[in-house]
């Protein structure tokens, strides 16, 4: 992936937890920026914060 997802903009559904959110990170580590979504708002909001302090933008 290196290279690959950099400065592109990606959305992951279900961004909250598990999966979704484990990819969420994985893609800001490489560089994307991206927009989650999910049905939990309160877990959406913490991977939000996850991702922020990354360095990412979501």
């Amino acid at each position: 992936m290196a290279g690959r997802v950099e400065g592109k903009i990606i959305f992951v559904t279900g961004g909250s937890e598990g999966i979704g959110r484990a990819t969420a990170l994985r893609l800001t580590e490489k560089g994307a920026r991206v927009v989650i979504c999910a049905r939990k708002p309160g877990s959406l909001a913490e991977t939000a914060e996850a991702v922020k302090a990354q360095g990412g933008s979501i």
